[in-house]
């Protein structure tokens, strides 16, 4: 009975100590995916491409992660499971892939097709595409996260909906609620097992603005909001210490975990002592094993501590780098914040051999390809998957920029300026 034995393995898979993660785990899955293959049985073939895929995701091996997944799919498709379980959690994590290797809009191309299908799954499968709006500058997006929270109590649905409205108060600049938000949210989700695992990317997101309120308190000389913030920076780092030392199945957690961790001691230090270049440096680096916008992030955090520093040559590269990854991905958040840095440290962009200087972002110029052709914000963000908000306030930069004082003006001053191909 080969599809019981595979059955069986992968089960013993998932009693090792780093299950999916160990090296005796992954040899038990592919064995059961053998046994499953001969065998003919698709459902238990399933079940162990599903358990290699999230196996890869944990070990912070996404390009693995992601072809295990698109054989799962292809499985399912050819046996007509594609609305069972684990390929409908396939669909998901193949999403979550995709934005976190920062292929957004296939990641949102891929969520508008699949949306019907994944409703199936639960609300939480709007996750990358919630976490993208927001980097996007669409706070509604906070709203669609709250309406997860209405019914029943989900786990998963409360853990996206508790990531999605504390990066929205972080991006708000509002301390209280980033904290407020993380806390309820690792209450919720916390069992005789401890504390979720996701506490440490919640208590690295909570940081950010309370690490800004203590640098505001310290600048205004006020001791008492200064040791209020730095006490709940110390409260929230040591939380997430506490999470990334022991994960689920009680050993510490892989990459992405460790990543988070690395951010949130960085902020820490930049809360209780200011910016520590050495700090952003390490979480720069714990982000590249494939997360592209929290890489990006901390680069730019990275830049303010080297400029601090006075390290202005190599702060300048940071800014580069970061300003390439936010233009790619279309994050305007991150972009309007590495532009007032820019702004605020006078750091002048070199252009790279053979590029000629662009007054206008990567995604602005997109924009403005489509206003040349007439197109309203709703028709442009229906093009580019972003929303007609956001389109509205890239049409609105592209203006000031041109100096124009309408669409036209714009797109005539464009051509004039060589911005437009012919």
């Amino acid at each position: 009975m080969p599809d019981a034995q595979a059955d069986l393995l992968i089960s013993l898979a998932g009693l090792d100590g780093q299950h999916r993660r160990s090296s005796e785990g992954r040899e038990r899955l592919t064995r059961a995916r053998e046994l499953a293959r001969d065998a003919g049985h698709a459902p238990v073939e399933l079940r162990a491409l599903f358990n290699l895929a999230m196996g890869s995701y944990e070990s912070g091996e996404l390009d693995a992660c992601l072809s295990w997944v698109t054989e799962g799919l292809a499985l399912a498709r050819r046996a007509g499971l594609l609305s069972s379980p684990y390929p409908l959690e396939m669909r998901h994590l193949r999403l979550t892939v995709l934005y976190v290797l920062g292929r957004w809009d296939e990641c949102v191309r891929a969520a508008e097709a699949d949306a019907e299908a994944l409703s199936a799954a639960g609300g939480y499968t709007m996750a990358p595409a919630l976490y993208i709006a927001l980097a996007r500058g669409d706070l509604t997006a906070a709203d669609r996260a709250r309406r997860l929270l209405d019914g029943p109590f989900d786990w998963m649905a409360t853990l996206v909906a508790g990531i999605a409205l504390t990066e929205a108060a972080a991006l708000r600049d509002d301390p209280e609620d980033a904290v407020r938000w993380m806390r309820s949210t690792v209450r919720a989700l916390s069992d005789k097992a401890g504390t979720p695992d996701v506490t440490v990317r919640l208590a690295a997101l909570a940081l950010a603005p309370v690490a800004d309120a203590a640098a505001r308190a310290r600048t205004l000389g006020d001791e008492a909001e200064l040791a209020r913030w730095t006490g709940t920076a110390t409260q929230l780092v040591e939380s997430a210490r506490e999470s990334a030392a022991h994960s689920h199945d009680g050993s510490p957690q892989g990459p992405e975990g460790q990543a988070w961790l690395a951010r949130a001691e960085a902020q820490w230090r930049r809360a209780v002592s200011g910016p520590d270049a050495a700090a952003w440096e390490r979480a720069v680096d714990a982000f590249a094993y494939g997360d592209a916008y929290e890489r990006a992030r901390c680069r730019l955090r990275h830049a303010e501590a080297l400029l601090a520093a006075g390290a202005r040559e190599e702060a300048a590269r940071e800014a580069d780098a970061v300003r390439e990854t936010a233009d790619r991905l279309g994050a305007t958040v991150l972009r309007q914040r590495l532009d007032e840095l820019v702004s605020r440290g006078r750091l002048a962009r070199t252009p790279r051999t053979g590029e000629r200087p662009s007054l206008l972002t990567a995604r602005e110029r997109e924009v403005l390809r489509l206003l040349a052709k007439g197109r309203s914000n709703r028709q442009i963000g229906e093009e580019l998957f972003i929303t007609g908000k956001t389109a509205s306030v890239h049409v609105s930069n592209i203006l000031a920029k041109l100096g124009a004082s309408s669409r036209t003006e714009a797109v005539a001053i464009a051509h004039r300026k060589g911005l437009l191909d012919a």
